[in-house]
């Protein structure tokens, strides 16, 4: 189901003076670098993200009344912290884990270039909040 499609049901289904809240990744996904794209990006949710600004116009285009746009970067940013934290952890474990370290040196350039991403603005988690009039 696309986008429209979905938020067109919601501002059906939202009672008058109801709200209805989108948080989620945003991305500016022409910004991003390869290694957040394909697969990868489709498990962290970043393949189909959109920028938060688009969001609040698509709950808009359907009749929708935003009233909250927030930013929450900082938070997806210390999450990206931890998942590295994670990763180098498991890295030292190295001949423990066998065969994974491939794996986990990817998954460690991956993180890195999500960090960057979120550091220039291209990457980032945010809440719209609407209301039905």
């Amino acid at each position: 189901m696309r986008e429209e499609q979905l938020a067109g049901h919601v501002a059906r289904v939202v009672r008058p003076g109801g709200r209805v809240a989108s948080s989620d990744i945003t991305a500016r996904t022409e910004r991003l670098p390869p290694e957040l794209g394909g697969l990868a990006a489709r498990i962290a949710c970043i393949a189909d993200a959109r920028p938060l600004e688009e969001t609040a116009a698509l709950l808009t285009s359907v009749g929708l009344v935003v009233e909250t746009v927030e930013a929450h970067d900082a938070a997806l940013g210390e999450m990206i912290e931890r998942i590295g934290a994670r990763l180098d952890a498991a890295r030292m474990l190295g001949g423990l884990l066998g065969g994974l370290s491939a794996h986990i040196d990817e998954a460690r350039t991956i993180t890195a270039s999500a960090r960057a991403a979120v550091a220039r603005g291209d990457l980032g988690y945010g809440v719209v909040i609407a209301r039905r009039a």
